[in-house]
């Protein structure tokens, strides 16, 4: 009678803590687990929960069919993010009234970067125009705008001010078309800093055609090129990729990168740098 006990109790299987989880729990588990590796194989997991690979493949396969992973042969990866595409451009004074703070924040860090003597292209958009107002009380620059609403506000400041002439798009006062970008290729830019409409893993965009034309010219002709881009924008493309991350040098937000972006960013040598956290400004070549 103790023998038949004592076999039935040797086939009986062992359960850990770990199997007894739920699958909803154990499935959630996982979903952490990609998050924070990117990569998990089913061999590794099924160790660290301490089940069956076959468990672990079910719950792989369940949670591929919910669009919350992708799956492959022997493990999972996290998903990419879903990218958001804005057809239409926003007002200007709609734009400015977002993230209204960030920019701000944006707006001074870049300006630290400016030293005295450069030669400064400030582009076309809301938070570019914050960055202009930095510019105010600093003598000694000599600064080329593409938008006559922030060449306005520049006029009054203490550095000599240059807009560009060519066509002038209604509203948004940015200037562009051919006459514009030839005057430019006649120039050589210290910087020059750019608004976006967004930024994803690939590039940087715009809104328009004509707008994202200006914005090549003015990174042919610059030394540094220096994108300010607050946060809200990220994974955020538009009608037109303006260019790669190999085209630009420095990047200004707000909030700390996703990986997913800031992989592509380290990859191709760009600086980022998140207001409230500057590095050094530019040094001389």
């Amino acid at each position: 009678m103790q023998l038949n006990m004592a076999k039935r109790m040797q086939m009986t299987p062992v359960m850990t803590n770990a199997s007894r989880i739920p699958a909803t729990a154990r499935r959630d588990r996982l979903i952490q687990m990609i998050g924070q590796r990117r990569y998990i194989n089913v061999s590794d997991a099924a160790a660290e929960l301490q089940v069956s690979e076959m468990t672990i493949r079910r719950d792989l396969d369940r949670l591929a069919e919910s669009g919350l992973i992708s799956r492959d042969h022997g493990g999972a990866t996290a998903r990419a993010p879903e990218t958001a595409f804005d057809a239409e451009e926003p007002a200007f004074e709609v734009r400015g009234r977002r993230q209204a703070e960030a920019k701000e924040k944006i707006a001074r860090a870049a300006a630290r970067l400016v030293q005295p003597g450069h030669t400064i292209g400030i582009d076309t958009g809301s938070t570019t125009h914050r960055f202009a107002r930095e510019l105010l009380d600093r003598p000694g620059l000599r600064l080329f705008c593409s938008n006559l609403r922030t060449a306005g506000l520049l006029a009054g400041g203490k550095s000599p001010v240059y807009a560009l002439g060519g066509l002038i798009r209604p509203h948004e006062f940015s200037v562009c078309g051919p006459m514009a970008s030839s005057q430019l290729s006649t120039l050589w830019l210290d910087a020059v800093f750019l608004g976006v409409s967004g930024i994803t893993a690939q590039a940087i965009f715009d809104y328009t055609l004509e707008d994202a034309e200006i914005k090549r010219a003015f990174m042919e002709r610059s030394r540094q090129v220096v994108v300010l881009c607050d946060s809200s924008k990220f994974d955020h493309r538009s009608l037109v990729q303006v260019g790669p991350y190999g085209q630009i040098h420095v990047l200004v937000t707000d909030a700390a990168l996703p990986e997913h972006l800031a992989e592509p960013l380290d990859r191709a040598g760009v600086q980022v740098i998140v207001a409230g956290h500057e590095g050094p400004a530019f040094s001389e070549p």
